[in-house]
């Protein structure tokens, strides 16, 4: 009976030891799930993720750019792009040969790209839709196809240096489109790809596109028929002149606001790949250059804020030529006694000199400051230059040479900005090109207003220089070829000898000439500024741009319904609404 007693504890004991083992391993298994799946699920997860996932970058829809009218300049379109699973590819041969033709890609690149040990490689972005279509019919194992946008410009080269462009993956290279790269791009979109250890696919699934915000669209203050009349006038006139390039402006005076902005060369933004690569820059920001007689109207404003001299005032201008030292300024035309607004008109380098001499190198660097030089102007674009001007440790003959233009370098926007200060009364305004920023629902986020940033001189300073430079436009001026039929224009020529930067001095034959001014000139609507990189044969800024000015000027004038001066009063007479708003 105890033998039998003790091997029914015996068995007891074997069971309850059963009994706790599994409760043990039970423990264990639910102590190990808490662990993993509470503890450290988070990081477990992430990590699978790591392993078993790829993310690839799908551009998202980029924001709109439109004229200051809601004209389409930037738009983007829905395309599609290939890619291919080198995990699930059957037969990479036979793949490789049909997607050839169809993506127009060489063979053996594509073969190349199916075998990699890689669980995801693009084939081709950014294809038509019919390429995209053939290759969805084809139904071949391990190629995909995804629906991206690409960057378009309806208008192709108008205003392409302002715009910029945008590359395959959706980033802003130039221009508008680099400034803005981050309020046009929105957030980036992803194409998760699942795959196990061995680059295999899990499961049918081609991918899984993560939902992305599309960027805000832009509101320019250029306007596209004016933007398209400057390019248009600035091309016949560098063709008819032979020339090398040219740059042409039209600003706002009284706001900033940037109408056109037009560089040629012109390159077409949807191809930018074939272009030199100096072709894409936008000049008017990127280049200084001497800016010659254009300059000498900011002296003469110093020197009658300063009330050295008055409009009339007697300046011997030596018969042409006046040495200082072991050097020798001269004129195209020998003048005796001019006056101060006389300067200006017929444009005399020695009459310029001896006004800045007589100023001094202090003085005349504070005003040329004023104006904006030598700093950028705040233009929301990228890569401005600030030109070239010297701390006022200057010799004489330095001082005599940068009151004439030469020894300073500006930007054609410096110098369009600076005019524009001596339009509006010497108020100096932050020139700008985005008007409106809006989300992608077409409602504004931000609106950009005219902001001053200087006082450059007085208003009677300025109205007294706007009188001489009225009379360098009449026949008796050297700016007459700039006039425009019922209106008073007020400009300044200018044709600068361009500096041999390797050697030191000048180059022989090579010049900028160039044309800028403003009208209505009793009230400026308009300033454009026109610059004509190496002229052949005839070199004179007021023969080469300013004809190229006055038909900016006139047909930007037609465009805005600003009329004649003429035609206006007559128009009063009846009722009628004087000009036309921007």
């Amino acid at each position: 009976m105890r033998l039998r007693g003790s091997g029914r504890d015996w068995m007891r004991a074997r069971f309850m030891g059963l009994i706790a083992f599994l409760c043990s391993g039970l423990g264990l298994v639910v102590f190990q799930a808490y662990r993993i799946q509470i503890l450290h699920g988070d990081k477990l997860r992430a990590e699978i993720q790591r392993i078993y996932q790829r993310e690839v970058t799908v551009v998202p829809a980029r924001g709109s750019v439109y004229d200051r009218n809601g004209e389409d300049l930037a738009i983007s379109i829905p395309v599609d792009s290939v890619y291919a699973r080198p995990g699930r590819i059957e037969d990479p041969v036979g793949t490789a040969k049909r997607l050839s033709a169809i993506l127009e890609l060489d063979y053996e690149t594509i073969l190349r790209k199916l075998k990699q040990d890689a669980p995801f490689v693009w084939l081709k972005r950014q294809v038509v839709p019919l390429v995209g279509s053939r290759v969805r019919s084809l139904g071949l194992p391990g190629i995909g196809v995804v629906q991206e946008t690409r960057r378009f410009y309806p208008n192709l080269e108008l205003a392409s240096h302002l715009l910029g462009f945008v590359g395959v993956d959706g980033q802003g290279l130039e221009g508008i489109e680099f400034q803005y790269d981050g309020l046009l791009k929105g957030e980036t979109s992803r194409l998760i790809v699942d795959h196990d250890a061995l680059g295999r696919p899990l499961g049918a699934a081609e991918g899984v596109v993560v939902a992305r915000r599309d960027g805000r669209n832009l509101v320019l203050t250029i306007h596209k028929e004016i933007q398209y009349i400057a390019e248009q006038r600035l091309l016949e006139g560098v063709e008819a002149a032979k020339a090398k390039g040219g740059m042409a402006i039209v600003m706002d005076p009284k706001t900033g606001e940037i109408l056109a902005m037009a560089n040629v060369p012109r390159f077409n933004p949807n191809t930018y790949k074939q272009y030199p690569e100096g072709i894409l820059k936008n000049r008017c920001i990127t280049d200084s250059y001497e800016p010659g007689s254009a300059f000498k109207p900011f002296i003469v404003a110093g020197a009658i804020e300063e009330k050295a001299f008055r409009p009339s005032d007697p300046i011997y201008c030596e018969s042409g030529a006046y040495r200082i030292h072991d050097k020798v300024i001269r004129d195209v035309h020998r003048y005796g006694t001019l006056p101060l607004s006389g300067v200006i008109q017929k444009s005399s380098n020695i009459g310029a000199a001896k006004i800045g001499l007589s100023m001094g190198a202090e003085k005349v660097y504070s005003y040329i400051w004023r104006f904006g030089f030598g700093r950028p102007t705040g233009v929301d674009l990228p890569g401005e230059a600030s030109g070239l001007l010297r701390p006022p440790k200057w010799a004489p003959i330095e001082l005599a040479t940068i009151s004439f233009g030469q020894g300073v370098s500006v930007t054609a926007l410096q110098l369009a900005t600076a005019f524009s200060a001596l339009a509006n009364g010497g108020r100096v305004m932050r020139p700008y090109v985005v008007k409106e920023i809006l989300d992608a629902q077409g409602n504004t986020v931000e609106r950009r207003t005219p902001q001053q940033v200087g006082q450059a001189i007085s208003p009677t300073t300025a109205a007294e220089v706007t009188q001489m430079l009225v009379s360098v436009v009449s026949s008796e001026g050297t700016g007459s070829q700039a006039a425009v039929e019922g209106f008073k224009v007020a400009g300044k020529t200018g044709t600068a000898q361009k500096p041999d930067l390797r050697n030191g001095g000048y180059l022989k034959g090579k010049y900028v000439a160039s044309f800028v001014g403003f009208a209505p000139a009793n009230d400026p609507r308009l300033c454009v500024l026109v610059a004509v990189d190496e002229p052949q044969g005839n070199i004179y800024g007021g023969q080469v741009a300013a004809p190229i000015f006055r038909e900016i000027l006139k047909d930007a004038m037609g465009i805005l319904g600003i009329y004649p001066e003429e035609r206006l009063l007559a128009q009063g007479k009846n009722g009628s609404v004087r000009g036309g708003a921007l």
